[in-house]
């Protein structure tokens, strides 16, 4: 088969491949996807839709709720002999899209100002679609992102492709692990967690991240430095503290810096047994911080 319906379509937010239902069953998010879309009235500020959708193959997806099928990044919408123009659709994994909202959250409680930094994130996307689809006859299965989505635009040709090599392999099981289903979360971040004398005089490992000192778990995990590690269990954190060896306290200044750095994402960054899921959820936050900071001419 040739055409669009063979090529791969690309999450716009991470940058990984949204797949048919039958393809990769053993990875299920990669095939869970939402089309953002936007309806504006006369006079009213738009509003940003989100419709589940069933891939049908490369940008087309089907719409279950209308028995619709639709095309995703459509270069239609750019030509002027084209009316009435089709909307513009644009593809991301459900639980990417859960993580750019934990990340919106992250930053105000205010509905409001969630829902402008919601059409912040879809300007920033619909204007890359833009560039993009210049000069183009055929729907678009990728967007173009400053830093290659941080290291998944190496797989991303008409297909997915890891290829056969061991090592491509395993940098592209980075990018499928899922960023939400993360087997023994809190235990995997746990077990990195070392000790040091008792002393209240310790001075921190870091003052940027630790700028009061705090004997308290409940005062580093979860932690405001760390939104990404939002689903930590306080009860496992807590069982934890109470088992420091004696005349020794847990270090959780050193783990918080360890977990706020960005190398955390990386392929063999930081620690080389932590889950894969963290370094992809780290990664995919990343790049929603990076569409929330771009900047959109209006």
């Amino acid at each position: 088969m040739t055409g669009p319906e063979s090529t791969t379509m690309f999450c716009t937010i991470c940058g990984g491949p949204i797949f048919q239902s039958s393809v990769y069953d053993h990875l299920p998010w990669l095939s869970k996807a939402i089309l953002l879309t936007t309806q504006q009235n006369p006079n009213e500020v738009a509003t940003i839709d989100e419709l589940a959708v069933d891939n049908a193959g490369g940008p087309f997806f089907q719409l279950p709720s209308a028995n619709e099928r639709v095309t995703a990044c459509n270069v239609a919408i750019q030509s002027p002999f084209i009316n009435p123009k089709p909307p513009l659709y644009i593809p991301s994994h459900e639980n990417c899209l859960l993580i750019a909202k934990r990340a919106i959250a992250s930053r105000s409680n205010d509905p409001s100002e969630q829902a402008k930094l919601l059409r912040h994130i879809w300007q920033v996307l619909e204007a890359r679609f833009k560039n993009d689809s210049a000069g183009k006859r055929v729907p678009l299965h990728k967007l173009w992102e400053p830093s290659g989505y941080y290291g998944a635009c190496k797989f991303q040709e008409m297909e997915w492709e890891p290829g056969n090599d061991p090592e491509r392999n395993f940098e592209a099981q980075h990018f499928e692990a899922d960023p939400i289903d993360i087997f023994n979360l809190t235990n995997s971040i746990l077990s990195h967690l070392q000790s040091r004398p008792s002393s209240p005089s310790c001075p921190p490992h870091n003052q940027e991240y630790s700028p009061q000192r705090s004997h308290s778990p409940t005062a580093h995990l979860p932690s405001p430095i760390l939104p990404y590690l939002w689903d930590l269990d306080p009860t496992l954190i807590g069982e934890k503290e109470q088992k420091a060896p004696p005349g020794t306290e847990w270090d959780w200044d050193l783990l918080t810096q360890q977990l706020a750095r960005t190398e955390i994402q990386k392929v063999r960054g930081v620690w080389t047994d932590v889950p894969l899921g963290v370094r992809n959820r780290r990664r995919i936050w990343r790049l929603v911080e990076d569409l929330l900071q771009t900047s959109v001419r209006t």
